[in-house]
């Protein structure tokens, strides 16, 4: 097992914590704002992809693992993206 060059203090885990309470806030703020359906759902995917990201960079300590691991985690979010693309664009061309 590897050592940890940077620990993440408790600081960061309380900073983290806070801002995806902040984000889930955000989350529930814009669903009753105006807007159609696609809006809603581009900005609630952007906003979940933001907190799994900061779910997986502090809570899974993969801001301190190595560049492996941050690449195959690049490559799963990349390709989620790729299939919520191609399932967007199938059904916008129906």
């Amino acid at each position: 097992m590897e050592t940890a060059q940077h620990p993440v203090t408790a600081k960061a885990y309380v900073a983290t914590w806070l801002a995806l309470l902040a984000l889930t806030a955000v989350t529930f703020w814009q669903s009753f704002q105006p807007g159609g359906r696609a809006v809603h759902l581009t900005l609630a995917l952007l906003i979940a992809t933001v907190k799994g990201t900061l779910v997986a960079l502090y809570f899974m300590h993969l801001l301190e693992s190595r560049s492996a691991n941050r690449v195959v985690f690049l490559f799963g979010v990349l390709f989620v993206a790729l299939i919520v693309t191609l399932t967007a664009a199938d059904v916008l061309t129906r």
